[in-house]
């Protein structure tokens, strides 16, 4: 079961990749209606608040949910345990912060939530179970200077970003 289980995680990050490769051809080419791009008198439209909190809720659900309801053995390790809380936390943001401070967000067409929401749940799937099942990091990893240079460039982005709200 764990190298069928492997397997699959390792098929699914490929078929993440492909797929954003050929949807970032596709959205710079003919373009995709949301947010400011909405169409007029598009489909049945969700508050921007609502469709943010709901497509962005399974990355931060599912993570807890592998941790809370499985052996989660490699979550003992302390590189496993920061990349995931990194990423955790950064779904406690998008899900349940940042979707409030949005002011005067468009509408989004339910389909667009939907398919949102599935890539939410299949990524929240792929990184949870992959960092508390299978990756294996040397236990010093987490402070190797390429790990403490890319944390320090990323919170630098996080607390820009943040400035601009």
């Amino acid at each position: 079961m764990e190298l069928a289980e492997r397997f699959l995680l390792d098929a699914l990050a490929y078929l993440e990749c492909a797929l954003g490769v050929l949807l970032s051809v596709r959205f710079n080419t003919v373009g995709f209606p949301y947010g400011r791009y909405t169409l007029p008198g598009s489909a049945w439209q969700l508050k921007a608040t609502t469709a943010w909190v709901v497509q962005e809720l399974p990355s931060l659900v599912v993570p807890l949910f592998v941790c809370v309801a499985t052996a989660a053995e490699r979550l003992r390790r302390w590189p496993n345990c920061v990349l995931l809380a990194m990423f955790v936390v950064h779904y406690i943001h998008r899900s349940l912060i940042f979707p409030f401070l949005i002011q005067g967000g468009k509408p989004t067409a339910w389909h667009l939530c939907a398919m949102a929401f599935m890539f939410c749940t299949y990524n929240g799937y792929l990184q949870s179970r992959y960092l508390s099942h299978y990756a294996v990091y040397a236990d010093d990893w987490v402070t190797d200077p390429r790990f403490l240079a890319g944390g320090t460039l990323r919170n630098l982005k996080i607390i820009r970003s943040s400035e601009k709200l």
